[in-house]
């Protein structure tokens, strides 16, 4: 059985595996820098390690996945987002402090007002499906981007929440928030 996923953006994509438990010997993902499988093979992946983030150099990447379908292991789940625009910092690809990218440099949102809104939001933006909790977990450096954030959990990116505006903030990155995503598949 052969299954594949086309990906496309406007810019650079990233794909994120959260989940990889495949035969060892018969079951196969390709990963291709670009539309097709006839474009540049970034790598073939199997087993059970989780393979490293992928970003394309284009804005589409190919999913090939090949399994004989001889025996059932839990296969694999991944999300993929645009690059360059938000990002979790922490020990998982699903957990960690909060990250997005504006005028040319990474910065990190205060947790003033944070809730389970806004990490719905951030989780759904790197392409998961909801968050399980929001909270803080680790200070950044740098640039804090956004204070007072307030989603209402419909919203498709961050920045589409109302906020107090860029780089307008009132706070110190001991109140960094950070996020844990589901890796739930509905």
């Amino acid at each position: 059985m052969t299954c594949n996923w086309s990906l496309s953006s406007n810019t650079n994509l990233e794909l994120i595996f959260f989940r990889f438990d495949t035969e060892s010997c018969c079951d196969y993902v390709y990963v291709y820098d670009g539309g097709s499988s006839s474009s540049p093979l970034i790598g073939r992946y199997q087993g059970n390690l989780l393979p490293p983030t992928i970003t394309s150099s284009s804005n589409q990447l190919f999913v090939i996945f090949t399994t004989d379908g001889s025996v059932v292991n839990s296969g694999f789940a991944a999300s993929y987002h645009v690059v360059d625009s938000i990002r979790l910092i922490g020990s998982t690809p699903l957990t960690g402090r909060v990250e997005v990218f504006a005028h040319g440099e990474w910065g990190t949102v205060c947790d003033n007002t944070w809730d389970i809104n806004d990490a719905n939001v951030v989780c759904r933006q790197l392409g998961f499906p909801s968050a399980t909790s929001s909270g803080t977990d680790g200070q950044g450096t740098g640039r804090i981007w956004l204070d007072r954030v307030d989603c209402s959990g419909s919203e498709a990116q961050i920045s589409d929440c109302s906020h107090r505006g860029w780089g307008v903030h009132h706070c110190s990155h001991s109140e960094d928030s950070s996020v844990q995503c589901s890796s739930d598949i509905p």
